[in-house]
Order: structure tokens, then sequence, then C-alpha cells
């Protein structure tokens, strides 16, 4: 694997061509998401640290699915009955190039499990406080897509993730079955998944019968267009604030990370050390009903997942 620096006055960003990587995003002289300190961890990155994850990220019910009246089968790789993230195109080294402070990332998925090649690229580009991540992809044939990138945010990492205060700009949530799938769409209002205005996300970690399955959040929230989503830690007073054109983030607060086999600022990594905040389209779409269509890709039609994220010291 290739590291790649891209770094001006407010960040220092380290990228890796596999999996087209976020390695490290160093602002306020910290760091700001959760890494492996053994880099060979990202060959196998079970927990898909910092990577893009597609083509569908989530979970897709039974690893099934139609399209243009033919069923597809995609590898069982949750719990042997479900797809998770699709065809691990996060374990696939990309092609790369270095323009003024930006790299572009490219790779051909070519057909598989999945109809169709796909030409993915997916660029970083840093301008003042904020990273860029834009996601493409062409394919050759109709498919499904739902890309998005699986960074673990920590705004400061000597605490866990429970002290930070979470914003989502979202009136409504989908509950999930037993399998982590989604299940039901259901207002926010009286439940601890109303983050709609800035909340201690220790504070909504209370009995949730969703939590027996989940151990906390791991849920699509449908976004209000062109609000930001916001994070905050209150000792050190960093914020991040992203911005994205999808219509969902899944929100995941890393509640299994203390199953995984890694070393982060050499210890050993433990629940909640992470947030994920990942704009993407509703996860299992093709397969719930007047949803199937949000996530097909016709053959030659670009799609797009466009991410901005802001860092800032909050000046009191």
């Amino acid at each position: 694997m290739n590291i790649i620096s891209l770094k001006n006055q407010f960040l220092e960003v380290t990228l890796t061509d596999l999996g087209a990587c976020v390695l490290s995003i160093k602002f306020d002289n910290d760091e700001m998401v959760l890494s492996a300190d053994d880099k060979n961890y990202y060959k196998e990155n079970s927990a898909c640290l910092g990577t893009i994850v597609g083509r569908t990220a989530g979970r897709i019910a039974n690893g099934e699915f139609e399209l243009n009246e033919k069923k597809y089968q995609l590898t069982k790789n949750f719990k042997n009955k479900h797809n998770l993230h699709g065809n691990r195109i996060f374990q696939q080294t990309y092609n790369y190039e270095i323009k003024d402070n930006q790299v572009i990332f490219s790779y051909l998925d070519q057909e598989c499990e999945y109809p169709g090649n796909v030409l993915i690229t997916v660029k970083y580009k840093l301008v003042n406080n904020s990273l860029f991540c834009e996601i493409k992809a062409i394919p050759t044939a109709d498919t499904i897509i739902n890309m998005t990138n699986h960074i673990y945010f920590n705004l400061n990492p000597q605490k866990t993730i429970l002290d930070h205060h979470l914003q989502i700009p979202a009136n409504s949530v989908w509950k999930l079955n037993q399998d982590s799938l989604p299940k039901i769409k259901v207002g926010v209002e009286n439940t601890v998944f109303d983050f709609r205005t800035l909340t201690s996300i220790e504070d909504n970690k209370q009995f949730d019968e969703q939590f027996i399955f989940t151990r906390f959040i791991d849920h699509p929230y449908e976004l209000i267009k062109n609000k930001e989503i916001i994070l905050y830690e209150p000792a050190s007073k960093r914020k991040l604030r992203i911005s994205t054109n999808q219509q969902y983030v899944v929100c995941y607060t890393g509640n299994y990370l203390d199953e995984e086999d890694f070393t982060y600022q050499n210890k050993k990594v433990i629940m909640h050390q992470g947030i994920c905040l990942e704009p993407q389209a509703l996860p299992n779409a093709i397969n719930i009903d007047d949803f199937h269509r949000e996530t097909i890709v016709r053959a030659n039609q670009p799609y797009e997942n466009k991410i901005k994220y802001t860092f800032e010291k909050v000046i009191n």
C-alpha cells in the first residue's frame, strides 16, 4: 500500500491507495479519526476504517436483489445470511494521481456478483479547513450502487465519542430488524434517536429495544435537505460539520469496536471509540417497496456522492 499526504495550514490528511482509504486527519495538532497503528490491519480491515465501501454500503437482505427481471446473488458475509458493504472494494488497490492539493483514486470494478463493470473514482481535496470527498461511479450496465466513506471520527482521542455532542438534521429514522436491516421509518421526536438539536450522545444512551441487538445507534436517518450534520467535542472545543448531497446518513457509534483486533495510539481499541456518519442512500433500498429505485443506476449514467467535512475550533 502506498501512502499519500495532503497538507495545508489547517489540515493534514494521510491516505492510501488500498481502498482509497483515509488513514489520518490531523487538525488543531491532534488526530480526528480512528485508525490502526499496524497498517497491515488495512489488508483485511474488518471494521472498514476510513475506507470507501460499496458497491452497496450497508446490508442487502439475504444477499439477493432483482433488477430488470433477473435475480442476483451476493456473498452472504454477515451472519451467513446477508451481504454487508457489497463486494469488498475496500480491499482493492486503486490507481491514483496527485494534482495540486488533491488526490484522485480510480478503480475498475469488473462484473462479478453485480451486473456490469463500474469505473469508480474517488477524489479527496483540501480547501482551507475542509476536506472534500467525491465518489463517482459509471456502470456499463444497469446495476445498483450505494457507496460511502466509512471514516470513524473522534475529535478528542483521549475520550470515547460518548462525550461528544451530535446534531443530525432528521425528523425520521429507520428502525431495524434483528439482523440490522431497515424495517420501518418512524419519527425521532421523544425517542433516543432525536438529535435534531446538538445533544450529548451519552445522554441518549438509554434503554431502547433496538439496542438489545445493535448495542447503540447503527441507524439510517432521513436528512432534511441542505442541513448540516454537526459533531462537537466540548472539552477540546472542536467541531466537525458534514454536508452532503445524499438523502440519508447512517450513524454508527462504534458499538462493536471492542471485538476488533487492533490498537490505536498503542491501546486496544474499545467500544464507542469512534463514530461513523455515512452519507448514502437507504441501505437495502432495492428490496424495500416504494424505495427500490433509489439505488438503481442505469448503464453509462453517473452515480455521485459528494461529502464535505469542515473542521473548526470553537472560540467562546
